[in-house]
């Protein structure tokens, strides 16, 4: 090989070195930004599997990655438990003796009291030995009713994993001793988290706050490393009747929605979105009549894509004796469709009921809202 070929061998292998370290650059993933955090566990959204917050005697929050046709979510199953009031023992009625209405009988006066220092007659009875208190009863174990919601989560789920994905600590503590351990409430921990990544599950115990922030104490039980975590991470599991549960009704946005076909109880209209994209200039009309603006069926609708969930059905509820009432089946600018559909008793008294592909479940609907729009049906469908 001579020199020239012998320089380009050699800036072509430098080129492809630089071209090769300037590409695993560019696609790498970027550095994580600390911001003076340390890192509590690793891990990736992808590879988070299970979360399981409880807090004992009190309610319990397990949530699971699903997936299912209408693609992939975070199911919720939401326990509480709550301590049954003991009955009320009303104490029996202590009967007093009827007072005495006879004279006392005349007799000897009662003698004088024995003189302390005169020595104890031998003949006299052995004074009585005083009863021994009776052994009080333990008080029994309190029982608890149990109460199970299972539902499907919500926006605050994903912000939830991707906070925990890596998990940041404020800072980590050196050891404590006993004396500090108890003002940590990390001696007696009553509150745990558990996270599972590909199937590894690593339990932290979860102890009070800090004075004057609401910082919490938490130690990794597989290393006993103490930390230091801000409030805000934990909440979204500790508070999650209120905060996970997913109070929307459909995936579809309501720009995207194209056609909706409203079905009453006996018949069918269909309708559709114009200028879907344009706030000010979307409208609804029927689609047997595409050029003439309907106000009431523009109201109708304006109000129906407003509903919103209230809550989850829990194991106490019942659905027996629920009819269909209505329901909606929705088409998205891509084709996709769900189908809403609300429920309720006959006479239309106690909880509106509504389930959809989105939902995965029942959901409870206000009741004046969802009423409304069911009368109104009427004269959008010809019911």
């Amino acid at each position: 090989m001579n020199r020239m070929n012998l320089s380009a061998a050699i800036y072509g292998g430098l080129l492809a070195v630089l071209l090769g370290g300037a590409w695993l650059k560019y696609t790498a993933e970027p550095a994580l930004e600390l911001d003076g955090k340390v890192i509590l566990l690793q891990g990736t959204e992808d590879e988070l599997e299970r979360l399981t917050w409880l807090a004992e005697k009190k309610d319990q929050a397990v949530m699971v990655k699903k997936t299912d046709a209408a693609g992939d979510y975070w199911e919720v199953t939401y326990t509480k438990w709550t301590e049954k009031k003991a009955p009320k023992v009303e104490p029996p009625p202590t009967e007093q003796p009827a007072p005495s209405t006879t004279e006392a009988p005349a007799g000897p006066s009662p003698a004088a009291p024995a003189d302390p220092a005169a020595p104890a007659d031998p003949a006299a009875p052995a004074a009585a030995t005083p009863a021994a208190e009776p052994t009080p009863e333990p008080e029994p174990e309190p029982e608890y009713e149990e109460s199970v919601q299972v539902y499907k989560a919500g926006e605050e789920a994903g912000k939830l994993i991707k906070s925990l994905s890596p998990m940041l600590a404020i800072r980590k503590l050196s050891s404590l001793d006993a004396e500090k351990m108890e003002t940590t409430g990390l001696d007696k921990p009553v509150e745990f988290l558990e996270i599972t990544r590909k199937g590894k599950t690593i339990k932290l115990e979860v102890g009070g706050e800090v004075y004057g922030t609401r910082d919490r104490y938490v130690r990794d039980t597989s290393t006993q490393e103490i930390f230091l975590v801000d409030d805000e991470l934990l909440r979204p599991l500790k508070y999650a009747r209120t905060r996970l549960p997913d109070r929307t009704l459909w995936s579809i946005a309501p720009q995207d929605i194209t056609k909706v076909a409203i079905t009453g109880k006996t018949a069918t209209v269909e309708v559709v979105q114009k200028n879907a994209q344009d706030a000010e200039k979307a409208a609804w009309v029927r689609a047997d009549k595409p050029d003439e603006a309907d106000e009431q069926l523009k109201t109708w609708m304006d109000k129906a894509l407003k509903l919103k969930s209230t809550s989850y059905a829990s194991t106490e509820d019942s659905f027996d004796g629920l009819e269909l009432k209505f329901s909606m089946l929705l088409t998205d600018k891509k084709g996709k469709t769900e189908t809403f559909e609300v429920h309720a008793k006959p006479d239309g008294s106690g909880d509106w009921w509504g389930k959809s592909e989105h939902t995965r479940g029942w959901v409870k609907l206000l009741k004046g809202p969802t009423s409304s729009l069911h009368e109104d049906v009427a004269n959008i469908a010809a019911d």
